[in-house]
């Protein structure tokens, strides 16, 4: 370790505190929302951008932004790290202001996608920069409470995101002014100048080590990399035959290899190596793939649970979802403050995974007449147990890694739950055919099953209503099916918490007035 004193801002508890980390929560709650914003507005985008091939280009828009904020995050930790959280998030929110208001100004599919990707390279600082700042000024001891709001707020983003772009998707008059799908982009301009002048007003924190050679070969493997990783799970994009998942997932996997020789000789590496010997840090980003990895999946069939087998409709899924989402935002908030007060963080990741992979068992039980309100419990459930396993291992990282790391050492965290998140939706989604496929009537199975052996809903929907039973039962299976593997995913977390160690975080320190006498009490 450096002599920087491990994990203690110089700055701890500044007077502006409460307003910066209230900016930082916004800003991540704009990058969460704009990963949403265009499912529902894309229909209206279609019909004025593209109206006879934008269907086919449609998923980019989405796909680029991901691509681009996940490739980003571990580079924006070393610049924090090197120039500081201030002034690197100062840079994301210019790159995402103007991302965004490009994209509100496209006039054609291809444009628009490419100014979704400029967005993306700054949203990609917006969500991994402010836990750097948190991690940079707040006291020690408050940073899992402070993360536990940025970590509220951005849940809140993403469920946002939908009901803000279905809002834009009509046209409206708003003050006088005609509003269209445009303006799900250009609400962000100003919101995002907010933030940005409350980012301003934030101290310096003193940065790690300046100057020094920067690792530009390690940076582009990186990049590619996580690139064509993350391009596994939407492979059939990509115009070419040789584009499978193994091909991508095997570039990436010799890629990233690559990348680790890279850092292992690099004088100032983009991910220093030294960090695997943080016990800390090795269970936390074992623990964010896999938290990553279930959360999402679990959201994603939850909804589809809704939808096919209750036949509820979109707003109404959104309802009987709210449950998870307040149970998250109660394990991150409760967590938080409890860890601010009494200073211990091991049982949280170790409680959380238990009621997290008890509640997603307990979905593997569930049918087309199971009882909403039992539903709901064990969402609520599994979101308070989830919301402990998401920010409180981040928090003590950053209370066990060299101040001078804290920045590399958050995001990487960040960016290893985001690749947990990028595969569990694919893993799910294949084993959910998978099973469908073996359990459905031989003669439904081409009616119900696309070209690529994905399900058809469309498809479903079209049978006699005797032969949706069957089809839906076997629907039921596959789910069945993803739900147990989430909990084992889950059950493997709560092993993997066993060899969490408690951090040494040290107490405030108590200041004396400089007039009273040393005896006084």
């Amino acid at each position: 370790m450096s002599g920087a004193q491990v994990g203690v801002p110089p700055e701890a508890g500044h007077p502006r505190l409460n307003l910066v980390a209230g900016a930082l929560a916004l800003a991540s709650l704009l990058a969460a929302m704009d990963m949403m914003v265009v499912n529902v507005a894309m229909y209206s985008i279609i019909k004025e951008l593209d109206p006879l091939h934008g269907v086919d280009d449609s998923r980019w828009v989405l796909t680029v932004y991901t691509l681009a904020l996940g490739v980003t995050t571990p580079l924006y930790g070393k610049l924090a790290d090197r120039l500081g959280g201030k002034r690197i998030m100062l840079v994301a929110l210019a790159i995402f202001v103007g991302g965004s208001l490009l994209c509100g100004m496209a006039t054609s599919m291809p444009a628009l996608i490419a100014f979704r990707g400029v967005q993306g390279l700054g949203a990609g600082g917006l969500m991994s920069v402010a836990m750097v700042i948190i991690g940079q000024l707040a006291p020690p001891r408050d940073r899992a409470k402070y993360g536990g709001y940025i970590g509220g707020v951005t849940l809140i983003g993403i469920i946002a995101g939908p009901v803000v772009g279905g809002f834009f998707a009509d046209t409206h008059v708003v003050l006088g002014m005609t509003v269209t799908w445009r303006g799900a982009f250009l609400i962000n301009v100003p919101l995002t100048l907010i933030v940005a002048a409350a980012v301003a007003l934030a101290p310096k924190a003193p940065v790690g080590k300046r100057g020094g050679r920067v690792d530009f070969a390690g940076a582009v493997a990186m990049v590619l990399a996580v690139g064509a990783v993350l391009l596994t799970t939407e492979h059939d994009l990509l115009p070419y035959a040789w584009a499978s998942p193994w091909i991508l997932g095997a570039t990436g996997a010799v890629l990233l290899l690559i990348f680790f020789l890279l850092e292992r000789r690099a004088s100032d590496p983009i991910l220093p190596l030294s960090l695997f010997r943080n016990s800390t840090f090795r269970v936390t980003v074992i623990l964010a793939v896999l938290t990553g990895f279930a959360l999402l999946g679990m959201a994603f069939y939850m909804a589809l649970y809704m939808r096919i087998v209750r036949g509820l409709g979109a707003l109404d899924t959104c309802v009987h979802l709210m449950p998870m989402i307040i149970g998250m935002l109660l394990g991150l908030l409760l967590s938080g403050s409890l860890i601010s007060k009494f200073n211990r963080y091991r049982p949280f990741p170790i409680v959380g995974s238990v009621a997290a992979a008890a509640s997603v068992a307990l979905c593997a039980t569930l049918d087309a007449t199971t009882s909403f309100w039992l539903v709901s419990l064990y969402l609520a459930v599994f979101g308070l147990g989830i919301g402990q396993l998401n920010q409180v291992p981040t928090a003590a990282v950053q209370n066990t890694v060299d101040f001078s790391d804290v920045g590399t050492a958050s995001t990487a965290t960040a960016f290893m739950r985001m690749i947990g998140q990028s595969l569990g939706p694919a893993v799910f989604g294949a084993l959910l055919a998978s099973r469908f496929l073996a359990e459905v009537p031989a003669a439904l199975a081409g009616r119900t099953a696309s070209e690529n052996g994905s399900i058809s809903v469309a498809g479903m929907q079209q049978l006699p209503t005797e032969q949706q039973h069957q089809v839906l039962d076997a629907f039921l299976s596959g789910l069945h099916a993803v739900f147990l593997l989430g909990a084992a995913t889950l059950a493997l977390a709560f092993l993997v918490s066993l060899f969490f160690k408690e951090p040494t975080v040290p107490e405030p320190a108590k200041t004396e007035p400089a007039t009273a006498p040393a005896t006084a009490i």
